[in-house]
């Protein structure tokens, strides 16, 4: 046997799945969920309209996409390192 595939229910894991599901029931995580596909929308119609698709065509309805920026010279070792310059000029 792998670890990880033998042994009985692990507690903490059964707890934690309880709570999540709790918290999934509530009216304001549903309103959270419903500002984040807003959000997606938003970002899509923004991207959109710079010149930069993203790659499936329906509206998202995640907070995931795969966008396209080979039209904008950029390869993805290149998007990585600017976003994370992004997130160091927030700090």
């Amino acid at each position: 046997m792998f670890p990880g595939v033998q042994g009985g229910p692990l507690m903490h894991v059964i707890a934690a799945k309880r709570f999540v599901s709790h918290e999934a029931l509530q009216p304001a995580f549903r309103d959270y969920q419903q500002q984040i596909t807003s959000n997606a929308k938003a970002l899509a119609a923004s991207l959109e309209a710079q010149g930069i698709p993203y790659c499936i065509r329906e509206e998202p309805t995640i907070h995931l996409m795969l966008v396209d920026l080979r039209s904008k010279g950029l390869n993805g070792k290149q998007a990585q390192e600017t976003l994370g310059s992004c997130r160091n000029y927030r700090e």
